[in-house]
Formats: C-alpha cells, sequence, structure tokens
C-alpha cells in the first residue's frame, strides 16, 4: 500500500512532493529523498508529524499512516548534525562500554586503572566525518 506524502518548509511552503511512497518507506529513506530535493545533506534535515521528530529506521506503517501526510521539514547546520550524532555516539559507547567493563570486571580480565582503548571511538568520529561530508569535526564537538 501506498500514500501521498508531502514535505513542508516551516513556512508551510511544500520543499518535497507530494509523492506516492509506499508505506514501508523508512524515515531515513524520506530524509535521503528530502535532502537531495534541497540540496542539503541528509543528516542535517528532518522530518517532524505535529511535534514528534521523525528519525532512523522506522517506516511510514510503523509511525501509523495510514493516509497520505504533510510533514513538517527543519533543518539544521552541519555542525549541529555532527553534534547530534557525536552525542548520540557518546550515549550508545557510554553504555556498550559500560557492558564490556562490568563483563571484564567480573571475569578478572581487567584491573580497575585499566585505561579504555580509543580505535573504536576514533573509528566511529571518522565514520561521522565521512557522513556529514566535513574533513574535521570542530574541537568544540569532537
Amino acid at each position: 500500500s501506498a500514500v501521498r506524502v508531502t514535505a513542508l518548509r516551516l513556512s508551510g511552503e511544500p520543499a518535497w512532493g507530494p509523492e506516492v511512497v509506499k508505506l514501508s518507506t523508512k524515515i531515513s529513506e524520506l530524509q535521503k529523498l528530502v535532502a537531495a530535493a534541497i540540496d542539503q545533506h541528509a543528516c542535517a534535515t528532518r522530518l517532524a508529524l505535529g511535534s514528534r521528530v521523525l528519525r532512523g529506521e522506522e517506516t511510514l506503517q510503523d509511525i501509523g499512516i495510514q493516509e497520505d501526510v504533510e510533514f513538517t521539514l527543519s533543518s539544521m547546520g552541519l555542525q549541529a548534525a555532527a553534534l547530534e550524532q557525536y552525542l548520540v555516539f557518546l550515549e550508545t559507547i557510554q553504555f556498550s562500554t559500560g557492558l564490556v567493563w562490568s563483563t571484564a570486571k567480573r571475569k578478572n580480565t581487567i584491573q580497575d586503572d585499566e585505561p579504555l582503548a580509543l580505535e573504536d571511538v576514533e573509528q566511529r568520529i571518522a565514520f561521522i566525518r565521512s557522513e556529514i561530508g566535513v574533513e574535521a569535526i570542530p574541537a568544540e564537538v569532537e
């Protein structure tokens, strides 16, 4: 099944659409389509339905869309997008590191003062830089 989707600027003007889209379309896919239409990077493009900002792997069907819909488009600068992705990464790494750390401590394979490897952090930062198309993440973000 499919619906007509439109992305409206904050002014109410259409930025993209209306386009017929399958209900199985992911929000991230819509962000890429809208971003291309407005010549902006997808990571700096946000779609909202009412007060809810939509992101990621949810599909139109997952968020309850059953008929034609208009999303509100908002844009952020690349620096703000990088900061947002970096903060999500920090939350993820803190959770993951905590699990690894507690498992290793239970197995007595590390000491409390043993430093953590930075290789995974550096790889993720490189990935974020490549995703947003910048050579370096600003010092205040990194």
